[in-house]
């Protein structure tokens, strides 16, 4: 009889325990976050009306940021997601790795995002010294002192450099005379692994303050959301 009572309770044992496993809820959370919205050259924007998209979903969930610029995703399930924030005459803009594992799971580094930018390039012209090369760079509108203009330049080998293409590209540069001059020496090329012999490529756009530059969450490539394509043709010169 004892033998039997044992191999009774058992079975009945392990069908309460996987009849509780399967019911065990999913765990949910909120998701809130802030953003701080700019011009193209650095002057406040109204933050609300940015919509937010929580990527991983779907059909995908999104929320729109108020007046103060915060925004807020309700019952979200635990889990891995990436944030794309898109609003008229902004470049899209991605955040990836959130990691939501809480009730509630606050973004403590709010996103400051500029506008597009404005600026075009007119001109773009090279001159060489003994010591390195000389771009001289014609904005529209003409940048001044009193309308600083912003500029970004990209540098590649054996092709034509583009925000797509490109070996190495400058910080945001700040322009404030027509034209725009900007010196490289070539022991700077050196240094950043330009080989001599090559042909260096070089492409300027116009660029906001603010540019919203991220690596892509999916294939860590770098991209330039508010840069303007209205821009002139390269130009080269071959390392020596």
């Amino acid at each position: 009889m004892r033998v039997s009572i044992f191999y009774i309770i058992i079975p009945l044992l392990f069908f309460s325990c996987s009849s509780e496993e399967k019911n065990d809820p999913i765990e949910i959370g909120s998701i809130t976050g802030t953003v701080d919205l700019f011009t193209s050259r650095g002057g406040y924007s109204p933050n609300d009306g940015m919509q937010v998209g929580l990527q991983g979903t779907s059909p995908l969930i999104t929320a729109l940021t108020n007046q103060d610029g915060n925004y807020r995703f309700d019952s979200i399930p635990y889990g891995r997601y990436d944030l794309q924030f898109e609003k008229e005459d902004f470049g899209t803009f991605k955040r990836g790795d959130i990691i939501h594992q809480r009730e509630e799971t606050t973004i403590e580094a709010f996103e400051r995002l500029g506008r597009k930018s404005t600026t075009e390039i007119h001109q773009l012209q090279i001159s060489e010294t003994a010591t390195g090369i000389i771009l001289s760079i014609v904005t529209s509108p003409p940048a001044r002192t009193a309308n600083i203009r912003y500029v970004r330049v990209f540098f590649n080998i054996g092709s034509e450099a583009s925000n797509h293409i490109f070996g190495y590209f400058s910080p945001v540069l700040q322009a404030e005379f027509t034209p725009f001059i900007q010196h490289y020496t070539f022991e700077e090329f050196h240094n950043l692994g330009f080989i001599s012999g090559a042909t260096i490529h070089i492409k300027a756009y116009g660029e906001s303050l603010l540019s919203n530059e991220y690596n892509d969450p999916n294939n860590g490539d770098f991209i330039f959301p508010n840069l303007n394509g209205h821009t002139t043709s390269g130009v080269s010169f071959i390392m020596p």
